[in-house]
This record gives C-alpha cells, sequence and structure tokens, in this order.
C-alpha cells in the first residue's frame, strides 16, 4: 500500500502522452502507483481529485498538475525506467 509516508514522486506535469506512457510503464513492470490531481481551483493544495479518464483523453487543462508516485522500495526501479523511456 501506498502511502504519504513511504511514497516517492516519479512524475510530475500536465495530462500527456509522457504521463499516459509513464503509467502504462509502470504498469507493464507490476510496479504499482498512485497518481495524484492538482487543481488551482481546490480549495487548498492538498485537496486531491481522483484521476479522471481526461487523461487518456489528453484535454490538456492547464489548471491540473498531476502527481505519480511509487512505494519507495519500488522508486529505483521506476525512476530507471521513467529516465531510459522503458
Amino acid at each position: 500500500m501506498i502511502t504519504i509516508w513511504n511514497q516517492r514522486e516519479v512524475f510530475i506535469g500536465y495530462a500527456s502522452q509522457e504521463l499516459k506512457s509513464i503509467m502504462n510503464m509502470l504498469t507493464e513492470n507490476k510496479i504499482k502507483y498512485k497518481c495524484r490531481v492538482f487543481s488551482n481551483s481546490s480549495a487548498h493544495f492538498f485537496n486531491s481529485k481522483v484521476l479522471s479518464m481526461d487523461v487518456f483523453g489528453l484535454n490538456n487543462d492547464p489548471s491540473k498538475i498531476y502527481y505519480v508516485y511509487v512505494h519507495s522500495r519500488d522508486y529505483d526501479n521506476a525512476a530507471a525506467l521513467v529516465k531510459n523511456k522503458g
């Protein structure tokens, strides 16, 4: 289980093909991840929203920033995958 105490960040950015690719790479390599969406229209920074289907439709909404986290024990493998693009 990925919690705030054991998570490490592997991606920050907007809905894009790169985000979709990273999520697919993590899934293919059986690395569990958590994706959070923060919006400037949220009441405060920590008010996250559930990952919506717009990631896959790639609606580029500049007000939403996506964070992808993995468990700290999987961070080295995940970071290598992201760096080497698979």
